[in-house]
């Protein structure tokens, strides 16, 4: 009403209220989004000339959209090495060692809580897997310390502490014996072992232990403009009205967002209920977006 009052024809009236009211769905205010370029920008000059340190203080803070993965990949990207929890120096949350290194906090780990980290801590340093029993963790748990890596730093591979805190409780034998010399886990089953515990790996991306399907390329050689053939997991996804909906693919050396119409996305996401999965899709880019034309089995 007050366009027309002042003179503007009713369609451009009409074109004007669209566009706000559509803003206003999602906008912010003025101080607010100078708050948060404030805080984005600040943020974004720590992570270049520190990124292990602002990587890990992302982390610590709890992150942001997406679960811990996205940004550990985002981390390992940056070319920093990501280590898991070690018994005697971790935190609960992610901390960095040194400018090119960040460590993972315990409390990634499956079956933990705080009153058990609160129970590690007191009880340190440690010499040996073992001595984590008496400090009152259970040998599920310290089984699973075990298999994550947090007693890498003592010397032993993984089947070995965690041999040693299952049959290091038996009376059988004697406290703190060295460990038989098994064999060490191959960096796929060690993989899927912090998988399992943490929903991260620490020597590369889940995907490296994979074979890239034939044709595939990788996410960040995809080309600027037409079609390509890409393959990864899925981080997150977004439905729209009428069935298309959007996803966020990642591999070892990128990540795309891709949009996917109907039904190909029902389809993606029926195939997406299976444990581990990961998608291969057919895209085309533009310079707008990038559309899947094709979801393979």
């Amino acid at each position: 009403t007050a366009c027309m009052k002042n003179g503007y024809p009713a369609d451009v009236a009409e074109r004007g209220w669209e566009m706000l009211s559509g803003y206003a769905g999602y906008g912010f205010c003025k101080a607010h989004s100078m708050t948060y370029a404030a805080v984005a920008s600040a943020y974004a000059a720590i992570k270049a000339e520190r990124p292990a340190a602002a990587m890990a203080a992302f982390l610590a803070a709890g992150g942001g959209f997406y679960r811990h993965p996205v940004y550990i990949e985002e981390a390992r990207r940056l070319g920093l090495q990501i280590l898991p929890p070690d018994v005697n120096s971790c935190e609960w949350f992610c901390t960095s060692p040194d400018d090119h290194t960040i460590m993972l906090g315990m409390g990634y780990l499956a079956g933990i809580g705080e009153n058990e980290f609160d129970k590690i801590k007191t009880g340190r340093p440690y010499t040996h897997p073992i001595q984590i029993r008496a400090a009152g963790i259970g040998i599920k748990l310290a089984q699973a310390m075990a298999m994550a890596g947090c007693f890498d730093s003592m010397g032993m591979n993984r089947p070995q502490a965690a041999w040693c805190v299952k049959e290091g409780a038996s009376s059988l034998f004697p406290l703190g014996m060295p460990p038989p010399p098994l064999p060490c886990f191959i960096p796929s089953v060690r993989a899927s072992k912090e998988l399992e515990l943490m929903e991260v790996t620490c020597e590369a991306h889940p995907l490296a232990f994979m074979k890239r399907p034939a044709g595939a390329v990788p996410i960040a050689d995809m080309p600027e403009r037409g079609q390509s053939l890409i393959w990864g997991r899925v981080v997150t996804g977004r439905s729209l009205k009428g069935g298309a909906g959007f996803l966020m693919l990642e591999d070892e050396t990128g990540i795309a967002d891709v949009f996917v119409p109907s039904p190909w996305y029902r389809k993606a996401s029926v195939l997406l209920r299976r444990p581990g999965a990961t998608l291969l899709l057919r895209c085309e880019k533009t310079a707008e977006r990038t559309v899947v034309l094709k979801v393979f089995e």
